[in-house]
């Protein structure tokens, strides 16, 4: 049975964006209504849903499927924060995410942001 949790319950913003924006990577609030990529082990407030220029799309709220890196996040919450190359990975300092699906093979995380 193939599962698919694509664009579920997802709520999408416009921010000016301070820099080149790649899809499916997190990002931070850099300064009031503007958005960067997110940093090495730095906590995130979404993903890039699109980008043009200085504005993209940031998905705030849903179900996200992005790659991750390092050890795989387990199942359940669990603490993740960006990689600084546009996935994610566990951390410590990290929001705490509903994690219900891995891809071992595709290296993706499926969480409820």
């Amino acid at each position: 049975m193939f599962i698919c949790h694509e664009n579920e319950g997802q709520l999408c913003t416009t921010f000016q964006s301070a820099g080149e924006m790649t899809v499916g990577a997190p990002c931070t609030m850099a300064y009031s209504n503007i958005i960067k990529t997110s940093d090495a082990d730095e906590a995130f407030v979404g993903i890039i849903a699109s980008a043009r220029g200085n504005i993209a799309s940031v998905i705030m709220r849903g179900l996200v499927t992005v790659g991750y890196s390092g050890n795989m996040p387990s199942i359940g919450f669990t603490a993740l924060v960006a990689d600084g190359t546009g996935k994610v990975k566990m951390g410590e300092s990290g929001n705490t995410y509903a994690i219900v699906a891995v891809d071992t093979n595709a290296k993706t995380v499926t969480f409820l942001i």
